[in-house]
């Protein structure tokens, strides 16, 4: 993925404003910060999660939350998370009520056990190894309360604390390239199988019409089976591995 676009983005804006921000009591510096409740540590996927989400303009709109998530879903090794992990993403996109997510009031409030629930019943551990992975690959940050509850507060959405999906939006464009390279790599890789099937088959026939015209005695004949079963048995099993085999 690009989060390390991202975190480069994330020292920039620090190098341009940091000082600035310290020099005047530092709230420049720490207005969109936003620190995990109890013992859980601040990450720098975090902190450039909430600087792209504080630069997202509340009229930005995820037209469909669901093609996002089949979009992720094919890319989610690019972002390094677990099938798991995106199950849970479902059920916390399943708590806004609509298909189209805008930066204003995306923030959603669900209990453990509710999203526990929605994520057919996984544990208590698996669920927050699963919430911990989309945190850190800066695709949902946590707005968590001062005793770590979440909850709606106030009549504005954007004051809630719960997970807030901004981090969605923004890197939406990035997720749609993301999974569009993974299906462009199974096109490849397909594309390469058909062509290994082919020659396989022309060659192993051109070997056995070469074994009955000679009656099984042309030595050459016997040496390219004997070398296309070896080819057959030790060829990859994808396009990568064959790269890495080149």
């Amino acid at each position: 993925c690009h989060l390390a676009e991202s975190l480069s983005m994330l020292r920039a804006r620090f190098r341009a404003t940091g000082t600035f921000a310290l020099r005047h009591g530092g709230q420049g510096l720490m207005e969109h910060i936003s620190t995990p409740f109890g013992g859980r540590g601040l990450s720098a996927g975090m902190l450039a999660a909430q600087a792209l989400a504080a630069e997202c303009s509340p009229e930005t709109t995820l037209d469909d939350k669901w093609k996002l998530l089949r979009n992720l879903t094919d890319a989610r090794h690019a972002f390094r998370l677990s099938d798991r992990a995106v199950a849970v993403l479902s059920a916390l996109l399943s708590f806004h009520k609509d298909a189209a997510i805008s930066a204003e009031g995306c923030i959603v409030y669900p209990s453990n056990r509710k999203l526990s629930e929605r994520a057919h019943g996984i544990s208590e551990s698996t669920l927050r190894r699963a919430l911990g992975q989309l945190v850190e690959a800066g695709l949902i940050i946590r707005k968590d309360s001062p005793n770590g509850k979440r909850y709606p507060r106030g009549n504005a959405p954007s004051d809630a604390y719960g997970f807030d999906l901004t981090p969605l939006i923004v890197r939406r464009r990035e997720i749609e390239a993301a999974a569009e390279a993974v299906k462009e790599e199974r096109r490849r890789e397909r594309d390469a199988r058909e062509r290994i099937t082919v020659l396989s088959r022309d060659i192993r026939k051109a070997a056995t019409f070469l074994l009955e015209a000679t009656d099984g005695t042309h030595e050459g004949a016997m040496v390219v089976l004997e070398q296309l079963a070896a080819i057959l048995k030790s060829r990859p099993r994808s396009l990568a591995e064959a790269e890495e085999q080149a």
